[in-house]
């Protein structure tokens, strides 16, 4: 038990060290990382292919190399593991390379200034060897329940590996509708929010169907913000004319906590004739300049939604905004005025172009940029 408990640690050293370096040296000053297998990185294989080992050294070694610190060896590694037959020791080590890893590892946004979205991540190739071995060739419902278990979630990397299931169920699609809508209901809040998520995108009557019932029952039910979230995610998603009403009831609970711009959005798209007469309310009844520590502003949210939706009484407000004494306000406004994609948002970031404050004048001058991009295309 000691001799398995050290190795188990060397492991988990190797791994979090692999995934420091990566790290410093895509977010090194001035550094560009190139996510493609180069020569020199398939020497590095081809060096441990070579020995005069007994294949099971070998798939140790090429397992080792899932957490070097070069994508294209990693890369090169995963390849050749796909091609092999591997025993379940070797799975279970496998498994504890990917629970190991930081939840950043799984990201496709870590917070590193060169890493963009989509580019490959640290686990891709350990998730990928394990997911092909646990997966390739197996019973469907032996590969469901396996995405699943993983889909729960739990230790460092939990919440980011659980996605990485729910896309494997999204690939599998409609056969794993009847196991995710179990899981929705039974698995407990990781898996549920997965399921969600994955329901949504495999896009069945049946996995509409059963998203609604769960969503509209959770709006009922939870004081979770981060369970409300994605409940009104999902009726918005699915566009949801059940949720209507029990969502412009919550709306008037919720204009000072974190949930009202996501119901604001919600009721926006899902009846964006109906949502006219709240959002308007908003704006006669809720004052420009809220006080407290919420970041975002309903009476900006709902303006941007009326201004997008085509009414006047939207972009009226969202000039008067523009002159609100709270750093939030501008701040939320300079963010969101180039989304809308109208003309009508240039003068408006133009002027928070000129604010006082050095940050909102960048970032209303950037969005500018990205506004002119968009009404050229």
């Amino acid at each position: 038990m000691g001799a398995r408990r050290r190795i188990s640690l060397r492991l988990v050293t190797a791994v979090l060290s692999a995934v420091a370096l990566l790290a410093v040296q895509s977010g090194s000053e001035g550094s560009i990382p190139v996510f493609r297998v180069t020569e020199e990185d398939q020497a590095v294989v081809r060096e441990v292919l070579a020995q005069e080992e007994q294949e099971e050294q070998i798939i140790s070694q090429l397992i080792q190399l899932l957490v070097h610190e070069q994508w294209g060896v990693r890369e090169t590694a995963a390849e050749e593991l796909k091609r092999r037959e591997l025993a379940e020791h070797h799975l279970r080590r496998l498994e504890a390379i990917v629970w190991a890893l930081p939840a950043s590892a799984f990201s496709n946004t870590p917070m590193q200034p060169n890493i963009r979205p989509g580019d490959p991540i640290a686990a891709q190739q350990p998730w990928d060897v394990l997911e092909h071995a646990r997966t390739d060739g197996k019973p469907l419902e032996e590969q469901i329940e396996w995405y699943v278990k993983h889909m729960r979630g739990d230790g460092p990397s939990g919440s980011s590996r659980g996605a990485a299931a729910a896309r494997g169920l999204i690939r599998i699609g409609e056969p794993a509708v009847p196991r995710l809508i179990r899981a929705l209901k039974r698995e407990g809040t990781p898996a549920q929010l997965k399921s969600v998520w994955a329901l949504r995108d495999i896009g069945t009557q049946d996995a509409f169907d059963a998203v609604e019932r769960w969503a509209l029952v959770t709006l009922e039910g939870t004081d979770d913000p981060r369970i409300l979230s994605a409940a009104i995610s999902a009726l918005r998603s699915i566009r949801s004319t059940e949720a209507f009403e029990p969502l412009e009831r919550m709306l008037w609970e919720h204009l000072e906590t974190g949930q009202a711009s996501g119901i604001i959005h919600a009721l926006s798209d899902i009846d964006p004739e109906r949502a006219r007469e709240p959002l308007s309310r908003i704006l006669a009844e809720y004052p420009r300049d809220p006080e407290g520590p919420w970041r975002h502003s309903p009476y900006v949210t709902a303006a941007l939604s009326l201004a997008r939706l085509g009414h006047e009484s939207g972009w009226l407000a969202l000039e008067d905004a523009l002159d609100s004494p709270v750093y939030n306000v501008r701040r939320q406004l300079a963010f969101a005025l180039s989304a809308t994609g109208d003309a009508r948002a240039r003068p408006l970031l133009m002027r928070l172009a000129e604010d006082e404050d050095e940050q909102i004048a960048s970032l209303a001058a950037s969005q500018l940029r990205n506004l002119e991009r968009t009404l050229q295309d």
